[in-house]
């Protein structure tokens, strides 16, 4: 199948140029990129749609380019944003630039010397350009009413106002596109929904400037439950670092998935083709309880962004957390084992005045008052090695003598206690 209907099939196209003139491009060997700006020292799962969709290019016999964009990094991208972004200082950005890198040239494993990626940074251009020539080479051939009718830009009118210089990054983004079609011979950039009139800005650049037709292809944008993008904002993110999400949390994040969402993510991030996704659907649909989709998810991302070894882990500590082993006296390598892969701590007691369970919560932080974690326990949401406990629950003999227990915070947030006597 031809990338471009591959795209289709998957739902990975929400808006692009002339599909037909995309199609004859990329009839031939082609090259294709994505930008990814440095402003956190990780990746997150709300830069997978784009790696994928290099992958998919990849796969097909093209070239994928990942932009990191070192430079526009001390500004950072406006889009969709209420506010501006924190000043980031220059060493900071060259760590995460670097961190950044590396996740990517993980993600995107070389195939062959033809469609090995490239990763290129932003500054190696930008920031040996000076700023008489920016505004002469390149803001001569944008007005300002262009400019201001980029959602982005009404939104923040709408909030009270946008500075200059996140008025001018769609400018530096299109300086982007215009140098990797000169230098790289790159002409499509793809991006996610929110980036396409940064995208259409670099294609008007190229047609000004260069006389030269480019293409651009943004994807739907992955949105959490309740609508919002993924982001790097708030708390929830789930990172591709696992000293950020542990990989037992990021496979959880997937076995978490609703229903209603998993037919969508398996069509987009998965490698199933549409016949493949159809058959896992209706499988699930026969079973749900059993998650088989959510299952085959967590599987192949937690593989992706972590190998194998690491999703195999992830994969048993989640059969002997939730699928009812009772760990009531488990041998000793199953807590060890679990140690490290769900979230653990270590906590020194007097066997004399051990801590409460309230207390407890407040340690391993699955709660951040003692009002809370009353209101957890009294509404049944806490329990103790799979059994609910009430709010004048204590730790017993025997449980101190074993040295742990597994506390759980609803259904989906274990972590687990290992004592140590003083």
């Amino acid at each position: 199948m031809h990338v471009i209907d591959t795209l289709l099939a998957q739902g990975l196209i929400h808006s692009s140029t002339d599909i037909g003139a995309l199609r004859e491009h990329f009839n031939q060997p082609a090259k294709v990129f994505c930008g990814f700006d440095p402003t956190a020292d990780s990746l997150h799962v709300g830069h997978l749609l784009g790696l994928r969709m290099l992958q998919l290019f990849q796969a097909a016999g093209h070239m994928p380019i990942a932009l990191v964009g070192g430079a526009t990094g001390f500004i950072g991208d406006p889009s969709g944003r209420r506010d501006g972004r924190r000043e980031i200082d220059e060493e900071t950005i060259d760590q995460n630039t670097d961190r950044i890198k590396n996740q990517i040239a993980k993600l995107l494993e070389p195939r062959d010397s033809q469609r090995e990626p490239v990763i290129v940074d932003n500054r190696t251009w930008l920031l040996r350009t000076s700023i008489i020539s920016f505004l002469r080479d390149v803001g001569k051939h944008f007005t300002l009413n262009e400019l201001l009718r980029k959602d982005s830009v009404k939104l923040r009118q709408e909030e009270g106002g946008m500075s200059f210089t996140e008025l001018a990054y769609s400018l530096l983004q299109a300086t982007d596109f215009e140098t990797l079609a000169r230098i790289e011979d790159c002409w499509l950039q793809i991006g996610g929904s929110d980036q396409w009139g940064n995208i259409t800005a670099g294609l008007e650049l190229l047609r000004r400037r260069s006389h030269k037709q480019g293409h651009a292809i943004v994807w739907p944008l992955l949105l959490k439950a309740n609508g919002q993008k993924f982001g790097k904002s708030g708390a929830g993110t789930i990172w591709l670092d696992p000293k950020k999400t542990s990989p037992f949390e990021f496979f959880q994040f997937w076995m978490n998935t609703p229903d209603t969402e998993i037919e969508t993510l398996l069509l987009r991030l998965g490698r199933f083709d549409p016949n493949d996704v159809a058959i896992i659907m209706e499988a699930h649909r026969e079973s749900p309880q059993l998650g088989v989709a959510q299952l085959r998810l967590a599987e192949q991302m937690t593989a992706w962004v972590h190998g194998h070894d690491e999703m195999a882990s992830a994969l048993s500590a989640s059969v002997a957390v939730f699928k009812g082993q009772r760990l009531t006296n488990p041998p000793n390598e199953i807590v060890t084992f679990l140690e490290g892969i769900i979230p653990t701590t270590r906590v020194s007691i007097n066997e004399s005045k051990p801590p409460s369970i309230v207390d407890l919560t407040l340690v391993t932080k699955l709660c951040s008052s003692k009002g809370e974690a009353k209101r957890l326990i009294a509404g049944n949401g806490l329990s103790l090695n799979h059994t609910r406990v009430s709010e004048d629950a204590k730790l017993t003999p025997e449980q101190l003598k074993t040295g742990w227990i597994l506390l759980k915070k609803g259904k989906q947030k274990p972590h687990l206690v290992r004592f140590a006597s003083t």
